[in-house]
């Protein structure tokens, strides 16, 4: 409510909060928690906390249990939710998480569960015994921290299949592979600059070739990702910056909003997808073409669109779309009046140009510069 921020583009949005003390061990007033938990859920938000321990899970478990009790709709399931317990294998035995499941399971039907995979992976002589305890818990989701350097070491120890020069993706993909549990159980948790191969771990720039391309991977295998809400200036990818506007990653969810659940036609440099009667285009830099400054790629596409059909064209690059750049380079947090962020927000959205077909079956041009993504939706009359 602070910042005010959206999410109606991110696909089933969950707010993760990984240090659950202030909830679980203050004095907190329930009434204003229960409302908190109502606003998110009305929102189509949901709201995961992670489980360190038995003596936590006590706590939200009377947490859960007055909210279901002062809210009769949500305890009879009139409406959803939205809530998701996250048992960290890493401080809790299979066991313990096993017997808080059992506590909990049937006080409501939508209430989802995880397990993190770390604590899992380290006490199991092998993979595979890690995969038949996953799935005999059976839980909505498995986080898995594939970054973490002992998570990795791990795996190289367990399994020949996994190799030093493997990226962290390719590991993750992997993982979810071989267990044989579907692709869309698992949730990449903590996602950063190291995940992506052009980054060098982390030391180049990224580019938003990039995350056009971890956008389409995560179509392609399903899943979840755990994003950082708010910048820190860390190497953990964000959807907004420190001043709650969005940051790129977020006006590529919305670009890419149209190719969602829909078939798509996908090229090294371009995805497109029919949906309600219009053609939607994507075009993003080749990733062997990233270093080139000067490289531009130009496209014609020949159509059978009739005179007068509307073309909108959506361009995101340094200028547009990166609201970094328009604020102070300082990293403190700076006092900025709404009215003024408002504005900085309007004038540095992706911009945004309409276009007429001006004859019948005209082709149509379009130059796409070094570093820039291009939506397009052809409106056939």
């Amino acid at each position: 409510e602070y910042y005010d921020i959206d999410f109606s583009y991110l696909p089933q949005p969950v707010v993760f909060i990984q240090d659950i003390n202030d909830i679980a061990i203050s004095h907190i007033n329930l009434n204003l928690l229960n409302r908190c938990f109502e606003k998110l859920f009305e929102m189509d938000i949901g709201l995961a906390m992670q489980i360190n321990s038995t003596q936590q899970f006590e706590a939200i478990n009377q947490i859960i249990l007055s909210f279901l009790q002062s809210n009769q709709d949500y305890k009879n399931n009139k409406k959803l939710v939205k809530l998701m317990l996250v048992f960290n294998s890493e401080y809790m035995t299979v066991n313990e998480i096993h017997l808080c499941h059992l506590k909990i399971k049937n006080k409501n039907r939508e209430i989802r569960y995880g397990i993190t995979v770390e604590g899992l992976l380290r006490d199991s002589p092998s993979i595979d015994q890690t995969y038949d305890i996953m799935k005999r818990l059976n839980f909505d989701y498995y986080f898995i921290d594939i970054e973490n350097l002992e998570t990795k070491n791990l795996l190289l120890t367990k399994r020949k299949t996994y190799h030093h020069s493997s990226t962290h993706f390719e590991n993750y993909k992997q993982f979810m592979l071989d267990s044989g549990i579907p692709t869309t159980n698992f949730v990449y948790n903590s996602l950063s600059l190291k995940c992506f191969k052009y980054t060098n771990n982390g030391t180049n720039p990224l580019q938003l070739s990039d995350l056009v391309c971890h956008l389409i991977a995560l179509m392609r295998y399903g899943g979840g990702i755990s994003y950082q809400l708010i910048d820190d200036h860390s190497q953990y990818i964000a959807l907004f910056n420190n001043y709650g506007s969005p940051l790129p990653l977020m006006h590529i969810y919305k670009m890419g909003d149209s190719f969602v659940d829909e078939p798509l036609e996908l090229g090294n440099n371009y995805l497109i997808s029919r949906k309600d009667g219009n053609y939607h285009i994507l075009l993003f830099n080749k990733i062997n073409d990233r270093y080139l400054s000067d490289s531009k790629q130009k496209f014609i596409f020949k159509n059978n669109l009739k005179k007068n059909s509307l073309i909108i064209i959506k361009t995101l690059n340094n200028e547009h779309g990166s609201i970094q750049n328009l604020l102070p380079k300082s990293k403190e947090l700076l006092y900025i009046e709404r009215n003024i962020l408002e504005d900085l927000d309007k004038c540095n959205r992706p911009k945004t140009e309409l276009a007429i077909q001006e004859e019948n079956n005209k082709p149509f041009q379009m130059t796409l510069k070094h570093d820039e993504v291009k939506y397009i939706c052809f409106k056939p009359i």
